[in-house]
């Protein structure tokens, strides 16, 4: 029995090695990460496979304690550890003896969640299985199921890169992904442990050692050090993405400042005087540090991490920032080490720099070291001037945050819905008062293409932000439809063209140095050819789904019978009948889709029911779809799937719009292998239409 806390750093194989099996105690919580947790931690896992797959990759900790059985209860780690074993068991390989004991006996076991337990049984017994069912109804398996499904989709989808190489992964996993194992007494109070855990304060971020490592270099700098505090502010006003920067540093600042002498008149409403839109001028950041009545920071008191972790004068701005009409909530789409990322990158690029080595918030003091403070041709073209490099980084940032908060959409929550869109901040005047509000903007072409990419891309890297940044950091007078009209193009030449030399980090790069080459930047019509290569079912790219929905948006926004355009300059072109749900199309949205959908189904009960055998797993015969879609159509006969795609009509809503024009224009004696091709080719040359219009 041990006396004390013991620590060691253990892979998977070690776990197994060691023959430590985990239960789950009565007083830990339900599996409670969503997809977006799930996804992240995947393409954490990958990133490093592919980065290194001989190094070890650490992931967090665990802690446990020896119970009667000789079984270990989890009391930190579970979330974490219940995804292993989801992802163990999805990959198979390796991983088998990780998530099984000899091959039969669960290693992570439920105490008190027996559905938990077959659930797992399940999933063990039924791997190869294509039919994957999500428990709404049952509160101990709801996110368990969401976060299997979601696995196994990160894994088959071809972008990942990962299907081919599944074996490989699974090594990784099991030998150099590790964790730091602690194992506690026996004796101790398990449940107050277990509370002080959960309790414990935020440990301090990367991005807050590197605002202390920035600002100490200006502290110490006698020409720039009485900059410091105001620096500080302007950096804590950029550091809150969930805010708007203006209330950030207003809430800073109090009273200290008046609205009217923070921000200048833009546009004022032409039908009433009393609406206007502010913003920062261009010199703002100049002036703002230089003003010494904002700056409360001792300039010789040395600027370090203690002195950051004892003030917390900047961390609990007012709510203002992330609430507006009462019950809705903002937040960002990217964090602040992202976004510090991608200001780095437009620096570097700036300066005709090399760009940084990697995309990866979780290592960005590692970035910041090699790229900016040990950057010696940097520190050379500033005459070995630390501190001026520092500050134009710093004026950097703060330019490409309201660059940020202007022109990139966010999430706006309610209790019952989240959305994206773009967020204004405007001014109402009453008796000569100005009140601040945060609207948001009306849904349209322009938000449903941010939203596209937000989805189809990684989450955590979404490299298309950089040079659209940039290109706004560059051109300081543009207007709205030029913002759009640069995004429709980037879009094209980044993610569309037959163009890929390079990952999305070069490319996007390369965009920024020289946007308006249109060498090889052709549409990448070879995704639609119908040969063996693009024969992918569920495995097809979801960007091509996510931008085919854009585009028939986009073009119903423009023309609502932009489909007859096509049918009249090509009499092959099937003759689609007119949109009737009108409405419907106006307030479609595109949102998360994780699900790949065969409209001639995969496996149907009755073989009369396939109506596809050489396209069934073309793009003709797919579309992407929520999990929960999916699992409702599963695989009925194409004529049930449409009469469940039409009751969801009813209930206002549309599935996906490439289903509406499918349901809307075939039925089951009709679809087949040609008129999935012709479908297929169709949606091929509205793509490309758009495509040579947008590049």
């Amino acid at each position: 029995m041990i006396k004390e806390f013991k620590s060691n750093k253990s892979s998977l194989a070690e776990i197994v090695d060691n023959n430590l099996q985990f239960n789950i105690p009565i007083y830990q919580r339900l599996y409670v990460w969503d997809n977006d947790i799930v996804k992240v931690f995947l393409t954490d896992l990958k990133n490093a496979f592919f980065e290194d797959n001989k190094k070890d990759y650490f992931i967090g900790s665990i802690v446990y304690v020896k119970n009667k059985d000789g079984i270990y209860d989890l009391i930190d780690g579970q979330q974490r550890n219940t995804t292993l074993w989801l992802i163990s068991n999805v990959l198979g390989y390796d991983l088998d003896n990780f998530a099984f004991v000899n091959d039969q006996k669960m290693r992570l076991n439920f105490s008190i969640r027996k559905k938990v337990t077959e659930y797992f049984n399940y999933l063990r017994n039924t791997r190869d299985s294509i039919t994957l069912e999500i428990f709404e109804d049952e509160e101990d398996l709801v996110n368990i199921s969401k976060a299997f499904i979601q696995i196994k989709a990160f894994i088959e989808n071809e972008e990942n890169d990962l299907f081919d190489k599944k074996s490989e992964f699974a090594t990784f996993i099991f030998n150099h992904v590790k964790l730091i194992c602690t194992e506690v007494p026996s004796e101790t109070d398990l449940t107050k442990l277990f509370e002080v855990i959960n309790a414990r304060g935020v440990q301090l971020r990367q991005d807050e050692i590197l605002k202390a490592k920035l600002l100490a270099i200006i502290n110490k700098d006698s020409i720039y050090k009485q900059k410091t505090g105001n620096l500080s502010k302007l950096w804590e006003a950029c550091a809150d993405m969930d805010g708007y920067v203006a209330f950030n540093l207003k809430n800073q600042l109090g009273n200290d400042i008046t609205w009217k002498s923070l921000l200048n008149d833009e546009e004022i409403n032409e039908e009433t005087s009393d609406v206007s839109i502010k913003k920062f001028d261009s010199v703002f950041f100049k002036n703002f540090i230089e003003d010494e009545k904002h700056n409360s920071q001792d300039v010789n008191k040395p600027f370090s991490l203690a002195s950051l972790l004892e003030n917390d004068e900047y961390v609990n701005n007012h709510d203002v920032t992330k609430q507006y009409e009462g019950h809705q909530t903002i937040s960002s789409i990217i964090s602040f080490p992202m976004l510090l990322l991608h200001t780095l990158r437009i620096f570097l690029r700036e300066h005709n720099h090399q760009d940084i080595p990697f995309f990866n918030e979780k290592k960005i003091i590692s970035i910041f070291d090699d790229s900016f403070f040990k950057n010696e041709k940097l520190l050379k073209d500033y005459g070995d001037n630390m501190s001026k490099i520092v500050l134009d980084f710093l004026e950097c940032l703060w330019n490409v945050k309201v660059i940020f908060d202007n022109n990139v959409v966010k999430w706006i929550s309610s209790e019952n819905e989240k959305e994206l869109n773009f967020v204004k901040l405007y001014f109402t005047k009453n008796k000569d008062v100005e009140y601040p509000k945060l609207d948001k903007s009306e849904y349209d072409s322009f938000t449903a293409l941010q939203a596209m990419l937000y989805h189809s891309q990684e989450m955590i890297t979404q490299f298309w932000l950089t040079p659209y940044l940039h290109y706004h950091l560059k051109s300081s007078t543009l207007k709205l439809s030029d913002s759009f009209e640069y995004l429709r193009k980037l879009d094209n030449k980044l993610l569309s063209c037959t163009y890929t030399k390079g990952d999305l980090k070069e490319r996007s790069l390369q965009l920024m140095i020289n946007f308006n080459s249109t060498e090889k930047m052709i549409f990448n019509s070879n995704r639609f050819l119908t040969n063996s290569g693009n024969e992918l079912g569920v495995k097809f790219p979801h960007y091509w789904f996510y931008k085919l929905e854009y585009v028939l948006l986009y073009q119903f926004f423009t023309n609502e019978n932009f489909l007859f355009e096509f049918q009249k300059n090509s009499s092959s072109f099937t003759n689609y009948n007119k949109i009737t749900h009108k409405e419907l199309w106006k307030n479609y949205r595109i949102t998360a889709k994780n699900s790949v959908e065969h409209i001639s189904p995969q496996n149907p009960s009755f073989e009369k029911d396939k109506l596809c055998a050489n396209f069934l797993n073309h793009f003709g015969n797919l579309a992407l779809v929520t999990r929960s879609i999916n699992s409702s159509y599963s695989n009925n006969a194409f004529d049930v799937k449409r009469i469940k795609f039409e009751d969801n009509l009813k209930k206002n809503r549309i599935d996906a719009l490439k289903l509406y024009l499918i349901y809307q224009n075939w039925n089951e004696s009709t679809w087949n292998d040609t008129s999935a091709e012709k479908h297929q080719n169709e949606m091929s040359l509205v793509l490309e239409k758009y495509f040579i219009e947008n590049i």
